[in-house]
């Protein structure tokens, strides 16, 4: 395997051979044009083969709760046999700054990760996290999923959509775009979230005057405000509102999914905005480091998405039409703008605080 390129560089010119001499690291990758990093595997099918010889990956995020682990790591006990994921649910920013003291402590309890986005730069500078990797290489996953580092990924998505009440909203006034929910129609009738993550998730392409004079525009419209997304759409469902301008779509899957008769309906405006659910990251220290890696890379694939987060916990991809969020999306004829990595969790948590000061509400934490 070698032969061939010592014999192409011995042809070339002194100065030439001077220059490639000079720099030996960009000759290393010329001729193996892989990353390298200690204890990982250099392609996808070393990863596996480690992976199934280390043969468990410990795995901690905040969803899929329990009962539903089985059908979550389904898929990749399919394509993958031999590796089995030991899961345990880690909820709230509190649990991730444990794990990282941990980490930082030498205790490595997990290999795979799902870290709150406020803690990357602490993970970061902390010396914590394994890469970078080449994951599209690897896996074939869609780059605006792997972080411009190559540290991170992120897996599943949040999707914000209009909710309805399909009995009382008649078909010439269900809301195709953001715009409706200023319609006086609606006036003193529907809902929006105190959360105003639905809103703020379109900054990047609405910018700061259009978004909050479209929230100014919003509360004068006379909204019942109220916060909690699953109490406020078993409401619209029963009846009790009309619609909810701003929801989840994975809140409003799951209520339908556990009640297929409901009258909740879901309506994809003409631009949504979009961003990531999950933040995974592989443990520097991982005890199954190739599995942990090899797990990532599954989750934040499409095939991944599709069958972990789509199909168990609503949370899929916007951009896989195979899936139920992207084929609604599709079907509508939606505009995703995705929140890309670098919309940073104080950049959120400033436009949140915008909106809800337009609204003339006390500003708290949003996030």
């Amino acid at each position: 395997m070698i032969k061939r390129p010592l014999t192409l560089l011995f042809s070339f010119s002194l100065p030439v051979l001077a220059a490639l001499l000079s720099f030996p690291a960009a000759f290393v990758l010329w001729i193996e044009p892989v990353l390298a990093i200690e204890g990982f595997g250099k392609s996808l099918s070393e990863i596996v083969a480690l992976a199934k010889k280390e043969g468990r990956v410990r795995f901690c995020s905040s969803d899929p709760d329990e009962k539903d682990a089985g059908k979550f790591f389904q898929g990749f006990a399919s394509k993958y046999p031999g590796v089995t994921v030991t899961y345990a649910r880690c909820r709230g920013t509190e649990s991730r700054e444990r794990i990282l003291t941990e980490l930082m402590a030498g205790h490595v309890e997990y290999d795979l990760i799902h870290i709150s986005e406020e803690l990357i730069p602490k993970y970061k500078k902390a010396d914590v996290v394994a890469g970078p990797f080449d994951w599209v290489a690897l896996f074939g996953m869609r780059p605006v999923y792997v972080s411009p580092d190559r540290y991170f990924l992120a897996a599943g998505s949040s999707v914000y959509i209009i909710a309805y009440n399909a009995d009382l909203v008649p078909k010439e006034r269900v809301p195709r775009s953001w715009e409706d929910c200023l319609d006086p129609y609606w006036r003193g009738k529907f809902v929006v979230d105190t959360r105003p993550q639905s809103f703020s998730s379109l900054y990047s392409a609405w910018g700061k005057e259009r978004l909050l004079n479209y929230a100014r525009r919003l509360i004068e419209n006379k909204p019942i405000v109220k916060r909690g997304q699953t109490e406020i759409l078993a409401q619209v469902a029963a009846g009790e509102y009309p619609m909810l301008c701003g929801a989840y779509m994975s809140s409003a899957l799951r209520l339908l999914a556990r009640d297929p008769a409901a009258r909740l309906a879901i309506a994809i405006p003409r631009e949504l905005g979009a961003d990531s659910f999950a933040t995974l990251a592989v443990a520097k220290k991982a005890q199954y480091p190739n599995a942990a890696l090899l797990l990532a890379g599954w989750l934040a694939s499409d095939d991944g998405q599709l069958m972990a987060y789509d199909r168990v916990i609503f949370r899929g991809s916007p951009f896989d039409e195979r899936g139920e969020t992207g084929r609604r999306i599709s079907e509508a004829r939606g505009k995703v703008h995705y929140t890309g990595w670098d919309f940073s969790p104080e950049q959120l948590e400033d436009v949140n605080r915008w909106i809800v000061q337009a609204w003339g509400l006390p500003v708290g934490k949003q996030r």
